[in-house]
């Protein structure tokens, strides 16, 4: 039995008929014919009846089919996927990203096709949190992305700069006639943070306990818009990545005077699992205009 033998098989099924089936195939009725005699000599057992020019399937033949078809589409499926792995003209890069990169991610994918002059690769993104995005480039779930330095030994890191931390206030905030601060400030202030799942989160307890701040907090969330949103509230004060677009949040952004370690932002990707040409492609770019894409996080805007 061999695969030729069981798509001439699935044809003649799906027409139902020799002379249609030979034409889809583009091989003569006898080369159909005589493939599917020796596949029932090997199975020992008769699969089509033919009835003038109509054939219909016998009970082994309806065996056959069961097994046949979905085997027939897993291998398809497998071909479209090894062709978007080899393929960087039609190929897929899978991303995951911390939430306050989202605009660093598509600014250097709109980098990336003005480099090229046409749209290329086609991109999957996924927002998650730096647990969950280690967890996927472990699993092979998604290829590369956009996250903190780890320490984690299976997975590479490309450095691409670094994210200021900010802390930011209401606008109706008595620290909101600032434009810097001293982490000092913050001691008597409610905080809204990041969950502990969240690397974050072991960052900024770091920086205040190292500031002699123990924080009183209020509400914790992974996701950044939220904390954004509570703090425009007045609910309290929350320290986070400087927003890229800060011109379009409701609050007021105040830089941190404490000599506070940087955040490294970083490429990440599993480095043992083989990555698609796609996805190598565009690893290269990041990679090559890394300085560009530190100035991106460095800019006002």
């Amino acid at each position: 039995m061999n695969l030729q033998q069981l798509y001439y098989f699935l044809t003649i099924v799906q027409k139902r008929n020799y002379t249609r089936a030979s034409e889809q195939l583009r091989v003569t009725q006898s080369t159909l014919s005589h493939s599917i005699n020796d596949l029932e000599r090997e199975l020992n057992a008769p699969l089509f009846i033919r009835s003038g020019r109509s054939i219909r399937l016998t009970r082994f033949g309806e065996i056959l089919l069961e097994h046949v078809e979905p085997a027939l589409e897993l291998l398809e499926e497998a071909k479209a996927k090894l062709k978007d792995m080899t393929d960087p003209e039609s190929g897929m890069v899978s991303i995951s990203y911390l939430s306050s990169l989202s605009e660093l991610v598509t600014f250097t994918i709109s980098r990336y096709y003005a480099e090229l002059g046409r749209i290329q690769s086609r991109f999957r993104l996924k927002q998650a949190t730096t647990q969950e995005i280690e967890a996927d480039l472990e699993s092979g779930a998604m290829e590369l992305a956009f996250t903190t330095e780890t320490d984690d030994p299976n997975l590479e890191c490309h450095q691409i700069g670094t994210h200021e931390t900010v802390v930011i206030v209401s606008d109706q905030h008595p620290l909101a006639r600032y434009q810097e601060i001293r982490l000092s400030s913050l001691r008597h202030e409610k905080l809204i943070t990041y969950e502990s799942c969240c690397q974050i989160r072991a960052y900024i307890d770091n920086i205040l306990q190292n500031a002699g701040v123990r924080p009183n907090v209020i509400f914790e969330t992974t996701n950044d818009n939220l904390i954004i949103s509570s703090v425009s509230a007045n609910f309290g004060i929350a320290l986070i990545p400087k927003p890229l677009s800060s011109h379009t949040i409701p609050v007021k952004a105040l830089r941190i005077l404490d000599d506070i370690p940087p955040r490294a932002i970083a490429l990440a990707w599993r480095k043992s699992r083989y990555l698609s040409r796609a996805a190598e492609n565009f690893a290269s770019f990041v990679i090559k205009n890394s300085a560009v894409l530190d100035e991106y996080l460095k800019t006002e805007r």
